[in-house]
């Protein structure tokens, strides 16, 4: 399997231009799981920070890669069961 980022655009005149981000297995059946490992790796290599990447992805999946620490995860659960609990009591549900 490969996945590949690339520029959209020229890249000549830019100060700091991006470059191609390839990423690629030996082989092409890999779970779900290895395949998002492969993601994170070249949106890192791209030049995504690892808190960045981890609000889109699911909080333990972050923790288990160690793209956040065990601290930013309990903040974060501790943060979206706030807004839940907010959005209850709000709607009366």
């Amino acid at each position: 399997m490969k996945i590949t980022i690339e520029p959209s655009h020229s890249q000549e005149l830019e100060d700091h231009p991006y470059l191609t981000v390839t990423v690629e297995t030996p082989r092409d059946d890999v779970s779900m799981s290895e395949t998002m490992e492969q993601v994170i790796r070249a949106l890192q290599t791209w030049g995504f920070e690892n808190e960045t990447i981890a609000k889109y992805l699911n909080a333990e999946f972050c923790e288990e890669l160690g793209l956040v620490s065990q601290t930013h995860l309990r903040k974060s659960l501790k943060q979206i069961n706030m807004k839940a609990t907010t959005l209850i009591f709000s709607t009366g549900t």
